[in-house]
């Protein structure tokens, strides 16, 4: 009886290690998949940046044309004030629609042609003009929610394509991983946990 418990133990024992041998490198796996997305994102994080800068610029002139009002719809914004509808899309987010693993986008159509959009424009949303009301100029105009989505799917890379990755970022601040901004002021940077 003795030799048959020592037996199952040892097996027990066995296969704790062997799953735990087994979830340090998966942990590892995912380091360095999450690692290298960081990498490649650097260069993206400017690009997005100045994409919104761009998306800024185009609201603030058609708004100086249109006596104070907003644009109804990112299309009136086309082909007058932003020239290319894929311009819509952040570089991040471009890169993973070319590997074949697409972040959440949406679409737009211009002249009957439906173009993605990666980018979230707040000044559409219902809650703006309280956002506005209660952060005056730095209310958020337009945000970038890619880059934390594919450090997300970098990590979790069998998770479903529409697995929720709202989780509050670990370290607030610019770079991979981040949610960009551009502000009604034309200020960019990052939300931060309490705004998004």
């Amino acid at each position: 009886m003795r030799t048959i418990l020592t037996i199952v133990v040892g097996l027990v024992v066995a296969a704790g290690v062997a799953a735990g041998v087994m979830w340090m490198r998966q942990s590892q796996a995912t380091q360095a998949a999450a690692r290298s997305e960081s990498e490649q994102e650097g260069p993206e994080v400017a690009a997005c940046n100045d994409r919104l800068k761009a998306i800024y610029s185009a609201w603030k002139r058609y708004k100086d044309d249109h006596h104070g009002a907003t644009p109804p719809s990112v299309e009136a914004l086309i082909p007058k004030y932003i020239k290319d509808p894929k311009e819509l899309v952040c570089p991040t987010a471009a890169r993973w629609e070319k590997n074949g693993h697409p972040l959440d986008s949406g679409n737009i159509t211009i002249d009957k042609k439906k173009y993605s959009v990666t980018y979230g424009f707040k000044w559409l949303a219902a809650g703006y003009a309280r956002a506005e009301k209660a952060e005056g100029s730095r209310a958020p105009l337009v945000v970038c929610n890619a880059h934390r989505e594919a450090i997300f799917r970098a990590e979790h890379p069998h998770a479903a394509a529409n697995a929720i990755y709202n989780e509050p970022a670990k370290e607030p601040g610019s770079g991979p991983g981040a949610i960009l901004v551009v502000r009604t002021n034309g200020e960019t940077g990052t939300l931060q946990p309490n705004e998004e």
